[in-house]
């Protein structure tokens, strides 16, 4: 369910929402407004399709000298940012070369800059169907 399906839900349960899971996309704004409503309220947000709903993020230039500086691909710096948000990523990965690749997150760390410059990307989003 969208957002404010779970703005309604937290309002009307007794027993609160524990964990929110939204397919999260760059050129939406990484869902901020639902980010905030769960850091405030103890919900977990759960980021579902961050690295197959984002690819124009991970082929940007800079998300790739980001990638390159630090010998990973732009799929770990992605995964990174969103777990430096706060967020708790789900990906479906069976391959071992995947996992240990992804696994590659917990080894960086993004600065400040770099989070502000993912976390405004879709400030800077053409849409090539307009």
């Amino acid at each position: 369910f969208m957002f404010p399906q779970l703005k309604e839900i937290y309002q009307r349960a007794e027993v609160k929402p524990m964990i929110y899971a939204m397919p999260l996309h760059g050129h939406l704004g990484w869902e901020r407004d639902a980010r905030k409503f769960c850091r405030e309220k103890g919900i977990i947000f759960q980021a579902l399709n961050i690295l197959t709903g984002n690819d124009w993020v991970l082929k940007d230039d800079t998300v790739l000298a980001m990638a390159d500086q630090r010998g990973v691909s732009s799929k770990v710096i992605l995964l990174r940012f969103a777990l430096q948000a706060g967020m708790v990523n789900v990906i479906d990965v069976d391959e071992p070369y995947l996992m240990r690749e992804y696994m590659q997150v917990y080894d960086i760390e993004l600065s400040p800059d770099e989070m502000w410059y993912i976390e405004t990307m879709d400030r800077r989003f053409v849409d090539i169907y307009e």
